[in-house]
This record gives structure tokens, sequence and C-alpha cells, in this order.
């Protein structure tokens, strides 16, 4: 193991741009109807939510739809700022509880604000809204590819959250907090925060431990998540293991949440260990019913800070400089290796074949990190 120092921390507020209130902003513009088009991934869903927030505080009038797709759609229902979501497999679903295939506004949409860029976003942009204005935002694919090949000793770009409210309100922001927030289903909130409190409340609370990420490498490995486990138990948490999707229960299970399933584990001596399944919206009132997030670098991570709840972000192979830092009370843990980043979304294997990145990333960092957010005031976000 390697000394504390090794290791990097950091702690991300909110993002905060000042400028004389009377500038211009590029939205004010902008003909409507407005489509935005972000079908892909989760987390940069997320993040688009503070771009539409600024839209609607300063146009409250321009009709807005979202185009995504069906997976991610439930992240925008429940936002003032939409109309309706449309779906990109041609069929749409309604943010208000409008009939299928029925948009807010009548089409056609007079500008795009495609924020999945590249020809993906076009396409899509030109299938939905053709002939419209299309207004799309800085990827910032050389910086990104320069910081992998020449390491963190190059200024990464900024957060894709301000490159996003940059294509909004260009250099002129007002002063605002970027932080993206989205709604949490009451209902579901309430029954899964009712199944969390038998047959009895751990004695400081629930830990979400999300190890899961798209690309292997990513995923925080199961040495690391063991000993996290352990050490949350020992410091009287209760532990929820999160589980992919498609990922089966194990162990008995104990109720039906709004869709949701949760079984006990085998913990030690009896301690409160869970894991758990389900559908998109009981996950968001599951993270937003917990004390703090314990997450790979992934969707989980900005969900979890969206819904307001704490979230300290594991990054083995990748860096927040390549601009996915998380927003709200947060940490983020790393091991400092010039190997690092090592791809711009994180790689399948470790071209070194050693995983220092993870190997070399010590529990008790993690485990201070959780205790000290858990001290902290709470979140009014979700």
């Amino acid at each position: 193991m390697i000394s504390r120092r090794s290791l990097s921390t950091s702690t991300s507020g909110k993002l905060v741009r000042k400028t004389p209130g009377t500038a211009a902003w590029p939205v004010d513009s902008w003909p409507g109807p407005l489509l935005l088009v972000r079908l892909s991934s989760l987390g940069d869903l997320v993040l688009a939510t503070a771009a539409l927030e600024l839209i609607h505080k300063r146009r409250p009038e321009l009709a807005i739809d979202v185009l995504t797709r069906r997976p991610y759609a439930p992240v925008l229902r429940g936002l003032e700022a939409i109309g309706s979501v449309l779906l990109d497999d041609a069929s749409s679903s309604s943010a208000r509880g409008r009939a299928p295939a029925q948009a807010s506004s009548a089409l056609p949409y007079a500008t795009v604000l495609d924020l999945q860029g590249g020809q993906k976003g076009r396409r899509a942009g030109q299938r939905w809204a053709p002939g419209a204005q299309r207004i799309t935002y800085e990827r910032a694919s050389l910086q990104r590819r320069l910081l992998v090949l020449c390491g963190r000793r190059m200024k990464g770009p900024e957060p894709l959250v301000v490159r996003f409210a940059r294509a909004v309100a260009g250099g002129a922001l007002e002063t605002t907090a970027l932080q993206p927030k989205v709604a949490v289903d009451v209902d579901r909130r309430r029954v899964i925060g009712a199944s969390l409190s038998t047959p009895a409340r751990p004695k400081r609370g629930w830990v979400v431990l999300a190890p899961s990420a798209s690309r292997r490498l990513k995923a925080v490995p199961e040495r690391l998540s063991g000993a996290l486990q352990e050490g949350l138990l020992k410091r009287s948490w209760g532990v929820i293991r999160l589980l992919p999707p498609d990922a089966p229960l194990t162990g008995a299970t104990e109720g039906h949440a709004g869709g949701a399933l949760l079984a006990t584990l085998a913990g030690r001596d009896g301690e409160p260990v869970r894991t758990f399944s389900g559908p998109l919206p009981d996950v968001m009132a599951l993270l937003a019913s917990v004390s703090v997030v314990i997450s790979s670098d992934s969707g989980i991570l900005h969900l979890a800070t969206a819904v307001g709840t704490p979230a300290v972000g594991l990054f083995g192979p990748t860096v927040p400089e390549l601009g996915f830092s998380p927003l709200g009370r947060s940490h983020v843990v790393g091991v400092d290796l010039a190997c690092r980043p090592c791809h711009i979304h994180g790689p399948h294997h470790c071209w070194l074949r050693h995983e220092r990145c993870w190997r070399e990333m010590e529990p008790e960092i993690i485990l201070d990190a959780v205790a000290e957010l858990s001290t902290t005031a709470p979140n009014t976000a979700g």
C-alpha cells in the first residue's frame, strides 16, 4: 500500500460564473419552439438538466421538448422546463401526462439545441426538426485527447456541464449555480424509505455502494468494494449494493418497493447489508433516500448529486479533469499516477497490465470522505 499523500482527493462545489445581468445570451435570439437533443448517456443527460433550467429561467415562454432514448427518459419526468419527452425510437412519452406522440409544440421546431454533438446529434436533429437552425456545444475532443496523451500536467477542458451552459449563455452567465437537478417520485421515495426502516435503521444510516460502470476498468474491483463494505459496517453504516438493472438478486428477497427489489445478504453478525435492483425511477428514489453514495465514474455519481445526496466518486483510469467531476456535495478520490488518464472514456483493459489505479486506492481515504460528507448540512436539491 502507499501513503495517503500519494492519493488525490478533491471537493467539488457548485460552479459559479459572475457577469453583468444585462449581457445578452445566445438563447435570447432563438426562435421557438425548441428541441433539445441528448440521446445518451445517463450522466450526460443528468448534466444537461442544468442547461435546461438556464433556458427556462431566461426564456420561460419558450416551448421546450427533449429528444432522448427510452432508458434515460425517467430523468426528465416532472421537470417544469420541459413540455414533452420524445424518444429516439420514433415514439414519444409525455413529461406531463400527454398522450404518446404528442409534442408540447406544434411541429416543426424552429431551433435545435444539439447537446449530443457529432454526426449522431446532427442526424437526430435532422430527423425530428428538418430545416431548424442548429445550435451545438464545444465537445473539446482535442483537449480531452491531449490530456490522455500528456497526462494531468496539461489543463483539461471546462466541465461538460459548463460547456452545455455556454451553448445557452455564452460568456455572459449571470451568477448561476450550475447544479443539475432531477425530480424524484414522492410515492416511490416513501415506499423505499419505509423498506429501509425495517426491521431497524442502521445507527449511522445507509450508504449506497455502486461499483458498476459501462467499461470494465472504470468499474470498482470487488476487492476494493468488499473492503469498503466491511469498513462501512465497522463504522456502523448499513450498506446497499446497487446492482446493474439486469443483474439477478441473491439472498432472501425482503420486499417489493414500487417495482424495485430489496434483498438481504448475509452480513457479519447480522449487520445490515442489502442489494438493490430496479428500474431507473426506483434507483433515483433510492439514491434520494440514503445518507451517502459511493460510486464509480458513472451516471449514478451524477444522479446522486442531482437528487441532493452527497457522493464520493471513485476515479480509477479516468480523471475529473476530463470534464466529469461531480457537482454538489461531493468528493473525488483517485491515485496519482503518470499513466492516468489512459482513455477519454475509460478502457476495458489496462494497457500496462498493472491496474495500479485501483490496486493502490486505499479504502480508508474513501471511508473518511464518507464520514466528512455525512456531517455536512443537508442539500435541498431533488
